[in-house]
């Protein structure tokens, strides 16, 4: 252990008297430098905090009852149902809509064209998809 620097492990566990006594932080200052940011920030934690001024407190007491008895304004009571109705508007026009008609990428110019392609997949007795595979066994 004498070489090898302390995990944050065994420094917390040293921290809370969990790990075993040690002689390593007297010999090794990079560890001891880490020992001593954890010990401080410990003292930090666990230390009491700073009194708050009475005056402080006061102040915002006296703003929340100045808050509580103010009477709502007519913004308050009109913008809760205007953000509705627009949100309302907006879904009605997703919804409702007509959305484009896709444009359709094969052209037929004429019926005897397009029955030759068709009578010519028929007559194959084999599959399109079955060709590349058929690629792969011919030598």
């Amino acid at each position: 252990m004498v070489n090898e620097h302390w995990t944050d492990e065994q420094l917390v566990g040293r921290l809370y008297g969990i790990a075993e006594a040690d002689t390593h932080l007297d010999n090794c200052a990079v560890c001891r430098a880490r020992w001593t940011v954890l010990r401080s920030r410990r003292r930090e934690l666990l230390a009491e905090p700073a009194p708050v001024e009475p005056e402080r407190l006061a102040a915002q007491r006296r703003a929340i009852y100045e808050r509580i008895e103010r009477p709502r304004g007519w913004r308050d009571f009109v913008a809760a149902p205007l953000y509705g109705a627009v949100a309302a508007a907006a879904l009605a026009l997703v919804i409702f809509l007509p959305s484009p008609r896709p444009e359709s990428s094969v052209a037929v110019s004429n019926d005897a064209q397009f029955f030759t392609e068709i009578s010519s997949m028929v007559e194959t007795a084999e599959p399109e998809a079955a060709t590349p595979i058929r690629g792969l066994f011919q030598e």
